[in-house]
């Protein structure tokens, strides 16, 4: 009970004094000097001396007298002393002062709040004792109907209010139990918020990814140090706007990057990347990063911010750099001697006679294969070509899909498959159509040489307000996850193909993977081995 919260200090005893004894200590003070104006011949009375000492003394104690030691029920030495004394109050003054008996409150009060329900039994005796301590002391029992109700109407009243208080005091010790079991949970929590608080920003920290989290307000909450690291050299702040710097180009190396296109402003405005490359600094002091946006929610499903996370791809991608330069200087270098050949073969081809089937057949074979070669090294020099420059055009891709897969439908028949085009309703897409050609050539190549006879081939073309998706499927060998994985991979190729001897040096869906993305479009491949192969390209209508 907050009357009694006896904290073992002094300080705490004298808090606990003005709570319980001060109130009825002023009151008797105040009686007894209203006596000694008014009533000299009561104050000077034995009753009333004793009364006004018991107080005087049950006070000093309580002062006095170390009770946060011992057990809070030895107080009730005090509060009966105090009921004692107001009895003899109430029989120096009842006459004169009829509501000196209002003096009983304050031990009553004391203990009905304190000491639980029991002592409601005992603060209702106390009244008792008070109001016929006159009938008491005179040692005449009540015999008059008046008589009675000056005894019981006082420990009634006080009935009541004790029970009141009582119920009250057992209230407010629930509540303070509720609010200190509160506060404790409250403490935890908020000391286990502080530990994750912490935790993140160690992880933040720790991880070797530049990491940078805003909040629907687009504020930035948090970021690592190699986040700053990295946009103070692309000269920009992550906590300010525009958010993005003048020296960021794209994977070329090349081409600058607008500032509304760059990563934190177009995964600030819901665009988010995946995977995108750039190169951010001044040259010479650049560095190559991977980034990804994902959207952040909370457990009601409910937007919380975004989070943008980095990774320092610069070794990596010098490294690739060195080796696209090197396929592009050895085709190159093939390409010159095959460019005299193929001259030259032309040249024995009109001097040649053609009575000789044998050498016929052998310029021929010749011929054949220098294409060929001649096709492969082209192949090579566009893998090796990472500017990927397009030319936009309004284009019906249903058009472009037909007329690119028409020489595949004799191939497909040659090799007993069915090639089905199922391109119904024109599909306007602003695309390099060169470049897109490209990218369909390689898909029906590669179902045709991976599909058993007998097999069939579906090209599809279908869209929407804002994509346009461009499918081909197969019902050939198929692929595991694991070699999913692997197929954009240059010269990566499966060991089926191996196995089965087929022609190629693994560059078509890498090729047509950089295709499909600087059209900022996606490219997807469902397979199962022993059942097929769905390769999907979605391209934006407006790139």
């Amino acid at each position: 009970m907050p009357v009694f919260e006896l904290n073992g200090t002094r300080r705490g005893r004298v808090r606990a004094f003005s709570r319980a004894q001060l109130p009825l200590a002023a009151g008797a003070f105040f009686v007894t000097l209203e006596g000694v104006v008014a009533m000299p011949d009561a104050v000077g009375s034995t009753s009333a001396l004793l009364g006004a000492a018991l107080v005087g003394v049950a006070s000093v104690l309580f002062l006095a007298l170390p009770w946060e030691r011992w057990p809070v029920w030895w107080l009730l030495s005090i509060a009966l002393a105090d009921v004692v004394a107001v009895a003899f109050l109430r029989l120096a003054y009842v006459e004169q002062l009829p509501t000196v008996g209002l003096l009983a409150i304050f031990p009553v009060v004391w203990l009905a709040y304190a000491f639980g329900r029991w002592a409601i039994l005992l603060a209702v005796g106390s009244a008792f004792l008070i109001s016929s301590m006159p009938a008491i002391a005179a040692g005449e029992p009540p015999t008059t109907a008046i008589e009675v109700v000056r005894i019981v109407t006082l420990p009634v009243i006080v009935t009541g209010l004790a029970v009141a208080v009582g119920e009250a005091a057992r209230q407010l010790a629930s509540s303070q139990q509720r609010t200190r079991l509160a506060n404790r949970e409250l403490q935890e929590s908020l000391r286990r918020a502080e530990d994750s608080a912490h935790l993140s920003r160690t992880i933040f920290e720790t991880v070797p990814v530049a990491l940078a989290f805003y909040d629907t307000d687009q504020r930035l909450v948090m970021a690592n140090s190699l986040a700053e690291q990295a946009v103070t050299l692309a000269g920009f702040r992550l906590d300010r706007p525009p958010h993005a710097g003048a020296e960021v180009r794209r994977a070329d190396n090349r081409t600058l990057i607008p500032f509304e296109d760059q990563i934190v402003p177009r995964a600030l405005r819901g665009d988010l990347v995946d995977h995108e490359m750039e190169w951010i600094g001044p040259v010479g002091h650049q560095i190559a990063i991977v980034a990804t946006a994902q959207t952040v929610r909370r457990t009601d499903g409910s937007t919380w911010g975004t989070l943008i996370a980095a990774h320092d791809v610069t070794d990596l991608a010098r490294s690739l750099r060195v080796k696209e330069d090197f396929i592009a200087t050895v085709s190159h270098e093939l390409r010159t001697p095959l460019t005299s050949i193929i001259g030259y073969l032309e040249v024995l081809d009109g001097e040649v006679d053609r009575g000789s089937p044998l050498l016929v057949k052998a310029l021929d074979t010749i011929a054949r294969n220098a294409a060929n070669l001649e096709e492969r090294i082209t192949q090579l020099l566009d893998t090796a070509d990472q500017r990927r420059s397009l030319v936009l055009r309004p284009t019906d891709l249903t058009e472009l899909a037909t007329r690119s897969g028409a020489p595949f439908l004799t191939q497909a028949a040659g090799a007993g498959l069915e090639l089905r085009v199922d391109a119904p309703e024109p599909q306007w897409v602003a695309l390099d159509a060169e470049k897109v050609e490209q990218v369909v050539e390689n898909l029906l190549s590669n179902a045709v040489k991976y599909t058993p006879p007998g097999g069939r081939i579906d090209l599809r073309v279908a869209g929407d307000d804002d994509r346009v998706r461009l499918s081909v499927r197969d019902s050939g060998i198929g692929m595991s996850p694991d070699e999913v994985a692997q197929a954009f991979d240059k010269f990566w190729r499966a060991d089926s193909a191996r196995h089965e001897a087929v022609q190629g040096i693994g560059i078509g869906l890498g090729l047509v993977r950089d295709i499909v993305g600087a059209h900022r479009g996606t490219i997807d491949i469902d397979s199962t081995p022993g059942t097929g192969t769905t390769v999907t390209v979605t391209l934006p209508r407006h790139a």
